[in-house]
Parts: C-alpha cells; sequence; structure tokens
C-alpha cells in the first residue's frame, strides 16, 4: 500500500492530494465545522464520528485521482462545510431507513450525489442510482474516496448487494 503519514492512518498517495488540498496531520477546523453547524436549517444532530471526520477533512475540495483503464475516479469531492446545499429530509431517510443516525460529510460531482457518515463509522454515497457504500470506517472511505475507487452498491439498511 505504501508509506502512509505520520500517524500511520493515510497511504502516501492519499496523504498528497489531502496535502495539496490544505490537510495537514493535526488539522483542527471545529470552529468553523461549529459556526456551520449552528446554520444548518432544521434538525439533524451530529453524532461524534461525523464531528470527528467534519474536525479534520472540513472545507477540504480535491479531484480524484483516476486510474488508467478504470471508469471510476476523477470526480470533485468538497468536504463540508462549504456553500451550498444540504437536504436535510434526505439523511434523515437515509437514517431512517439505516437505524442509525447519519450526517452530511462532503459533496460529489457525480450527479450532484452527497456523502452521508453513519455513527457507526460507515461512510455513504447518496446518488441518484442508489445509494452506495464509500468504505466500512472512515479511513477506509478516505482512502477510496481520494483513489477514485468504485463503490459498492448497498440495500435501503446499507447491506452489501
Amino acid at each position: 500500500m505504501g508509506a502512509t503519514d505520520r500517524t500511520g492512518r493515510l497511504p502516501e498517495d492519499v496523504r498528497r492530494v489531502l496535502t495539496a488540498a490544505g490537510w495537514y496531520a493535526g488539522r483542527d477546523v471545529s470552529d468553523r465545522v461549529a459556526t456551520w453547524l449552528r446554520q444548518l436549517p432544521g434538525s439533524l444532530p451530529v453524532h461524534p464520528v461525523a464531528r470527528a471526520l467534519l474536525d479534520e477533512f472540513g472545507g477540504l475540495a480535491f479531484r480524484q485521482l483516476r486510474r488508467i483503464g478504470s471508469a471510476s475516479g476523477g470526480f470533485d469531492v468538497r468536504f463540508w462545510p462549504l456553500r451550498g446545499r444540504v437536504l436535510v429530509d434526505l439523511f434523515a431517510e437515509f437514517a431512517a431507513d439505516l437505524g442509525v443516525p447519519v450526517f452530511p460529510l462532503a459533496w460529489y460531482e457525480d450527479g450532484e450525489s452527497d456523502i452521508a457518515c453513519a455513527a457507526d463509522g460507515r461512510v455513504f454515497l447518496l446518488h441518484e442510482a442508489g445509494e452506495f457504500l464509500v468504505g466500512p470506517t472512515p479511513e477506509q472511505a478516505i482512502v477510496r474516496l481520494v483513489r477514485g475507487e468504485p463503490f459498492t452498491l448497498v440495500d435501503d439498511h446499507g447491506n452489501p448487494v
């Protein structure tokens, strides 16, 4: 998998993309995230897993890597907080289907999709073509997002199809 960052969490290729977007080990934008959370419409409670991801990666934007011969990857990813929509009803509905709270994590360029983090750590893409598992853990999701690896189609309960 190659070299990893100082914390051992991120492979070198992923770290390079995130660093170019403004990330660094120990990054903390919690003040910015707190301001954004106060401005969100509706009542969508943030859970600790999503909050930790937003505090570290919030506001980053990057284009996914694209592997030669692969149909996936190459899309823009923008972690909240940023200007734009947060479809509270979409996330509330998905949380009800999963049976665990979810919170918006990022905007995904392909079809104007949304990425949501479940309280159990799974990260999902909510797309007009269906729901997809980006990664079963936050770290795996970050790696797959940056690398532009294919996501796994899931049923209404978040189980792989």
